[in-house]
């Protein structure tokens, strides 16, 4: 398999990096924009690498304990990084997502929280990629989904915003996204970078390309897959009557789709960890790897993402690699998406804005204390449903059909056993904290998110499923 070759590179790559811890700035990274106005540099110097793989649930990386071979390059990835073990999307899919990564701030707040491209990060907020351009970093942006795009308004603080396009049209989009890194990693400049780095897979349709595929779907009975085509996974995945319809071995078969998918993506990110490596980048570049939620395979009786606040939607990949910091496991850490930007600009000497909600997850890692609760929500298409979650409690509010769910995780990881009319003064309390912690912030939060929509961004949508679209033939 090709991808065997650049795993070998990357972890030959390995040998030597990560001993010095270095504190200036690297002369070799991205200059694409015009001149700016001089800016103070930034205190440490660091680069900064900040991964996002769509649709990834944690429980099937093996860092997380997946016994399947889908991360090589992350598993050796995971040895040299702090690997959080509860770590927690804002919301069920992308757009909330990483506007809370961008913003450090709840959905109710910052108010990104529908599908149409109308429905854009307001201008108002202030995002830490912007507050990264203002300490003299070079920014660049490389998206292949849809929702985060300068449309949508993701652009705010990036010299650059490149997509990778025609996700339905062409395999190996993986590969682009990291092509399109290394060439702007390779640009001369005297400036530290920041990329932020979104790749769509493992997000349906499951197109993998052969070469991966191959070694998830060897011995499957062929009967496994005989509605399950490539072409077809979208539509199965967005269709609602058919997902009961699922034997056992379609749903063997999808699932198989989706890990040759993140086998891919696995790839890609081998060539640009050799890349990296071989360029001297490593000893002075921090790196977060995350995903912006899960997704579900008949878990809780559906298979997809966006409507749900199940563990499998909303559990995610946590990986942080600093200069001069052991590896090692944060158990006791809950960890979202608002801490993100908190702790990446403490750990880079900069400036944390006010309002940011989120707080530094190093400094919870390396001082225990009271963990603050989870918050979660989704309004995707006006279904109306939050969650909270505190020590092992978990607290599931269904506003669109009017009924509440209460699991407690440490006896019950798979949320099967309610418990609600069992402990109803500890619903009373995680009820009014999500309240109080959402609440808007005066002067902060916008009224309303909006602009214009743009139609040619809608219809690449649509054929991902959303905004109502199926899975084109």
């Amino acid at each position: 398999m090709a991808s065997s070759a650049w795993i070998r590179s990357w972890t030959a790559g390995w040998r030597c990096a990560w001993v010095l811890p270095g504190l200036a700035a690297l002369a070799a990274c991205g200059a694409d924009s015009p001149e700016r106005e001089a800016k103070a540099p930034a205190p440490t110097g660091w680069n900064l690498l900040y991964i996002v793989i769509d649709t990834l649930r944690a429980d099937h990386l093996g860092p997380y304990g997946y016994e399947p071979p889908t991360s090589p390059t992350l598993d050796q990835f995971a040895k040299r990084s702090l690997v959080f073990e509860r770590a927690y999307s804002a919301a069920p899919w992308t757009k909330p997502s990483v506007a809370s990564m961008f913003t450090s701030l709840y959905p109710p707040q910052h108010r990104v929280l529908s599908e149409g491209t109308d429905n854009q990060l307001a201008l108002s907020l202030t995002t830490f990629p912007e507050v990264l351009q203002e300490h003299g970093y070079r920014t660049l942006a490389i998206s292949e989904n849809p929702h985060v795009q300068p449309q949508t308004g993701f652009d705010q603080g990036f010299d650059r915003f490149e997509r990778v396009r025609g996700y339905k049209t062409f395999k190996g989009h993986a590969d682009t996204g990291a092509e399109k890194a290394i060439r702007w990693l390779g640009e001369p400049s005297q400036d530290p970078f920041f990329l932020y780095l979104h790749f769509l897979d493992p997000h349906g349709p499951y197109t993998p390309l052969d070469e991966f595929a191959g070694d998830f779907l060897a011995g499957l009975p062929e009967e496994s897959g005989r509605r399950l085509t490539k072409g077809k996974v979208g539509g199965m995945i967005d269709g609602e009557e058919l997902v009961t319809q699922l034997s056992e071995g379609e749903l063997t078969y999808l699932e198989a789709l989706y890990d040759a998918e993140i086998r891919e993506v696995d790839a890609a990110l081998a060539t640009l960890f050799a890349f990296l490596s071989d360029a001297g980048h490593w000893e002075n570049t921090i790196v977060l790897l995350t995903s912006d939620h899960g997704e579900e395979f008949l878990d809780h009786g559906s298979i997809r993402h966006g409507y749900r606040l199940y563990e499998e939607s909303v559990h995610v990949p946590l990986m942080l690699a600093l200069p001069g910091r052991p590896a090692g496991r944060i158990e006791r850490v809950a960890a979202q998406h608002v801490d993100l930007a908190p702790t990446l600009l403490t750990a880079l000497g900069l400036p944390v804005p006010p309002v940011f909600r989120g707080r530094d997850l190093l400094a919870a890692a390396d001082s225990p204390g009271q963990e603050p609760d989870v918050l979660l929500s989704t309004d995707w298409r006006d279904i109306g449903r939050w969650a909270v979650r505190r020590g092992d409690w978990k607290l599931i509010v269904h506003e669109d059909q009017d009924r509440r769910q209460l699991f407690n995780l440490g006896d019950d990881p798979h949320e099967q056993n309610d418990l609600l009319t069992q402990n109803p003064d500890l619903v009373e309390q995680l009820l009014e904290a999500y309240a109080h912690a959402t609440k808007p912030i005066p002067g902060v939060t916008p009224d309303e998110a909006s602009g214009e929509a743009d139609a040619s961004l809608e219809l690449e949508l649509r054929g991902l499923g959303y905004l109502g679209g199926e899975e084109e033939d």
